[in-house]
């Protein structure tokens, strides 16, 4: 029983550690996103600057770049699941294990979206 409970004990401190990484992700992109705003509006008065203000233009739009092909990718395993859940040889188990995989792949895909719509937003600021 010790052993179930410390599997527990891992697997909540291995959560707590990712939620606190993400959140330390967030905020690095929010410090990214200010330091852009900041840089394009110093930029407007000061034309040295246009070569900062491009890295950071580059920098973002390969993330976008990034998160667009994370989101194909995606699309490509939910079609391959549609197609395997219209197998008829699997079991009921198997049919609910596909979609339940599917349901946190859109979801991942819904995140992803939001993401990408959020960083659209916020450099046309």
């Amino acid at each position: 029983m010790s052993g179930i409970q410390s599997d527990g004990v891992a697997l909540a401190l291995h959560d707590s550690r990712e939620e606190f990484e993400l959140n330390l992700i967030k905020i690095k992109r929010k410090e990214l996103i200010d330091g852009f705003k900041r840089v394009r509006e110093k930029q407007k008065k000061n034309k040295f600057l246009t070569e900062i203000l491009e890295e950071y233009v580059n920098h973002f739009a390969t993330e976008k770049s990034q998160k667009q092909k994370q989101h194909h990718a995606l699309i490509i395993i939910t079609n391959h699941i549609d197609e395997i859940a219209e197998d008829t040889e699997l079991t009921r188990e198997k049919l609910l294990e596909c979609t339940s995989d599917q349901k946190d792949i859109l979801a991942k895909m819904n995140e992803i979206q939001t993401e990408m719509d959020e960083l659209e937003k916020d450099l046309s600021m």
